[in-house]
């Protein structure tokens, strides 16, 4: 059966990667894991869809068994999806430990699990990060998950014992693993609604009196390695389509990165452009 099952929608990436997915492979069903909480939201953005009718939201939690779905829909499921999407995770990269770990590896793990009930998944698309390798100085190919010093965050570590979970699972289930780097908004439009990384600079600096110079503290030498959601969305289509990409990690960032300085002073530039001159 040609169906499609997804986590992570009504989020930033998941509301517009499902539609290029759908517009792509023309999904008859589509079955969205959505947690509780975010039911009315995905229902509202769902209504607004063409041919909506194909849409069925699974009112469920990843980091239950099964995914708390009742039985009647796991039979339901059983060898009727062809594409598998796990987006759902905890991004906050001040997330406490208990919780990173069980949504992002917990959370993973049961995923995993679920799939091998249901049977019958052509293709596994799962969204890891570049940042698994931690604190891991020098290059790090698509191919290796090497075990780091350490972790900025409980968000990396977590990520990274969630992608050997995946990893351990590749040899039975058909497996793409996507590692994006920091999403921002359309390359085009701009357009965004995650207001975060990057943003927080910006925000910043629209509120700094105009009157005072823009500090800088900091060498700035470190690597920002951003990438727009239209990247993101254009490649992950075109990834979960190609059959030698099975078995397969791909990095989603940008090979010529700047660095915070040079991304500072891009905004500064930007922000005196966009002042009204008195």
């Amino acid at each position: 059966m040609n169906s499609l099952l997804f986590t992570g929608f009504p989020g930033f990436i998941g509301r517009r990667l499902i539609k290029a997915l759908v517009e792509k492979f023309d999904y008859q069903d589509v079955f969205l894991i959505v947690e509780p909480s975010r039911v009315n939201q995905a229902r509202e953005e769902i209504s607004s869809y063409p041919d909506s009718s194909r849409y069925h939201i699974i009112m469920g939690d990843i980091t239950q068994k099964k995914l708390g779905v009742d039985p009647e829909t796991i039979e339901k499921l059983r060898g009727r999806v062809k594409h598998a999407f796990h987006l759902a995770a905890i991004y906050d990269l001040t997330v406490p430990w208990e919780r990173a770990y069980r949504v992002n590896v917990i959370g993973t793990e049961n995923f995993v699990n679920f799939l091998a009930e249901i049977g019958g998944v052509e293709r596994f698309v799962y969204f890891s990060t570049a940042y698994v390798s931690g604190t891991l100085e020098g290059t790090v190919f698509e191919d290796e998950l090497a075990t780091p010093p350490g972790f900025k965050n409980h968000y990396e570590h977590t990520k990274y014992l969630a992608e050997q979970i995946v990893r351990r699972n590749m040899s039975d289930i058909p497996t793409t693993i996507i590692r994006p780097a920091i999403v921002i908004g359309d390359s085009r439009t701009g357009e965004t609604d995650k207001f975060d990384g990057p943003y927080y600079v910006m925000i910043f600096f629209k509120k700094y009196p105009r009157w005072l110079p823009l500090p800088y503290i900091g060498k700035g030498e470190a690597e920002v390695n951003l990438v727009p959601i239209d990247f993101i969305i254009d490649a992950t289509v075109a990834l979960t389509g190609l059959s030698k990409a099975v078995g397969k990690t791909y990095h989603l960032a940008d090979p010529s990165p700047m660095t915070a300085r040079q991304l500072y002073e891009l905004f500064c530039l930007k922000l005196r452009n966009s002042r009204p001159r008195g």
